[in-house]
């Protein structure tokens, strides 16, 4: 449920809002790159990760802008965060094995 919500608050914004006015203001090129560099910005977790959340901005952008779906893009971002969060937890389990292994 977070992954989805996300996923369509995001696209509502940067894709709905940002991108669709870029892309009128700059042509789709700029528009979308545009749209993705705010949408990097976005996400100030660390310089790398403003740069993943970019490159994922462009992808999704791509996505919106050659099919002219919105919903197609809100799927795709909601996936993304459903299977990043799914990694992340994973990750969270496996390093809590290995400390309650190592305190025994």
């Amino acid at each position: 449920a977070v992954a989805a919500a996300a996923g369509f608050g995001e696209e509502l914004l940067f894709r709905g809002l940002v991108q669709t006015w870029t892309v009128e203001w700059c042509g789709p090129v700029a528009g979308v790159v545009l749209a993705s560099m705010v949408f990097g910005l976005a996400h100030p977790i660390s310089p790398a990760y403003v740069a993943l959340a970019g490159a994922m901005g462009l992808w999704l952008g791509w996505i919106y802008h050659a099919t002219g779906s919105l919903f197609a893009a809100a799927v795709a971002h909601g996936l993304y965060d459903y299977l990043a969060i799914r990694a992340l937890l994973g990750a969270a389990q496996t390093r809590d094995r290995v400390t309650d292994a190592e305190t025994g």
